[in-house]
């Protein structure tokens, strides 16, 4: 449970990916990091609350399985609307509404990988984001299928799909994770003390957070769930 929550957080704030040192870059020098970072965690926090809130309670209702895994919301959510008066325009709604999530979701992914032959190799943008696109497209394609003609194509005990999600959440985001404070704790520890705005114990406790306690716990959630 903790390397699922820990996958969760890293997933939904873009830790273990760097997304947020790439949309950082963005910043102006004059943002205060400290209150953009902490509104960004608490409506992260909220959304996942009010997710929970809304899945479970259905999952007990209807007598489904709360482990089920990824493909959880397509399994609940149709049963719920099912039930429900004009329950075929509410389900349009929420899973149009969910793709929109998961595009800005992409795109925020995309970006990452975009700033690297933007920056280093000073490529132009649109063929870029054009080919990059393509390639991600054709990488999705096994998973979409994982639930279809492909669902039994399976490896220790996971589709595709569920390979994919776990493979991310609980081995590379961590380790990312941990790339990311080590980087922040060590390598550029002045620019981060001069614009997170803390001082004192606080600056001190984040500075040894950085380069000992996170890298080690986060460490820790992995092997343990190796």
């Amino acid at each position: 449970m903790a390397m699922d929550a820990l996958g969760l957080a890293f997933f939904s704030l873009s830790l273990g990916t760097g997304g947020m040192i790439a949309y950082g870059s963005y910043l102006k020098q004059q943002t205060p990091v400290l209150h953009s970072a902490a509104w960004v965690v608490g409506l992260s926090c909220a959304v996942a609350i009010l997710a929970g809130l809304m899945i479970f309670p259905a999952l007990h209702v209807f007598g489904l399985d709360p482990a089920a895994g990824p493909g959880l919301t397509f399994m609940t959510m149709p049963v719920v609307f099912a039930s429900l008066p004009l329950g075929q325009l509410w389900a349009m709604v929420f899973f149009a509404l969910l793709t929109l999530a998961a595009l800005t979701s992409s795109v925020s992914m995309l970006e990452l990988i975009a700033t690297l032959f933007l920056d280093e190799f000073k490529l132009p943008r649109r063929p870029v984001i054009v080919v990059l696109s393509l390639v991600v497209f054709l990488c999705g394609i096994p998973a979409s299928l994982s639930f279809g003609p492909w669902a039994d194509v399976t490896g220790w005990g996971k589709n595709i799909f569920e390979l994919m999600d776990y493979s991310v959440s609980n081995v590379m985001m961590p380790i990312g994770g941990i790339a990311v404070v080590l980087f922040a704790g060590w390598r550029v520890w002045p620019h981060v003390a001069q614009h997170c705005g803390l001082a004192g114990g606080a600056l001190w406790g984040l500075k040894w957070s950085c380069r000992v306690l996170a890298p080690v716990l986060i460490g820790v959630l992995l092997l343990k769930n190796l």
